[in-house]
């Protein structure tokens, strides 16, 4: 139970997302940067890969299907400096290191949680610049649809979200888990005192 520091990113960077596939991790964007990094364990070394077309902060990634997608986010206007939130949705290829873009959610939203389940992706949450969401969509990779799911019960930004045996909890509010199965979120009972409740 110890930590040990590796090698460091060559871009220093915050606001960004990682993600691990096959073995190695990938940092990528943020600072409204698009630059893309892989860390490879054994070797402890960094390598830069190809670029993002999209530069952007606070996303999320996730890889399923042999592909690593960037969702959301926010990026840099042209009215100095201010940043507006996002749909964009990008596809990188780890094999033949190449981006491309996919269909946009329905939803621009910066500072959302992204997971993975059953093929399909779920990006949950969010700021859309004026308010934050409770909207959660999910991206069927085959058909290259985004399709609205049922609703996180509290508006969230700025969330956790993980995936335990097919099902997704999210962190930052409440505690919630959805169902994919029945298409139902439930607010887990994280407070002294407090009862389970069906969303």
């Amino acid at each position: 139970d110890t930590w040990e520091q590796v090698a460091d990113m060559p871009t220093a960077r915050a606001w960004l997302a990682a993600t691990v596939w096959y073995g190695k991790i990938y940092a990528i964007g943020g600072d409204f940067r698009s630059s893309v990094e892989m860390y490879d364990p054994q070797k402890n070394t960094w390598q830069p890969m190809a670029k993002m077309p999209t530069p952007r902060g606070n996303f999320a990634a996730v890889a399923v299907g042999g592909k690593i997608y960037a969702i959301g986010g926010w990026r840099l206007n042209d009215r100095g400096g201010f940043v507006t939130p996002i749909s964009t949705v990008e596809v990188y290829d780890s094999q033949t290191n190449i981006w491309r873009p996919v269909a946009d959610m329905s939803t621009p939203r910066g500072s959302l949680a992204a997971v993975t389940v059953g093929g399909k992706i779920y990006a949950i949450g969010g700021w859309d610049g004026v308010q934050r969401l409770a909207t959660v969509e999910a991206y069927d990779p085959q058909k290259d649809r985004w399709e609205p799911v049922a609703e996180i019960s509290s508006p969230q930004d700025d969330l956790g979200a993980a995936v335990v045996e097919g099902r997704i909890y999210t962190f930052g509010g409440d505690v919630e888990m959805y169902d994919s199965q029945t298409n139902r979120w439930h607010t887990i009972n994280n407070k002294p005192g407090g009862s389970n409740a069906a969303v």
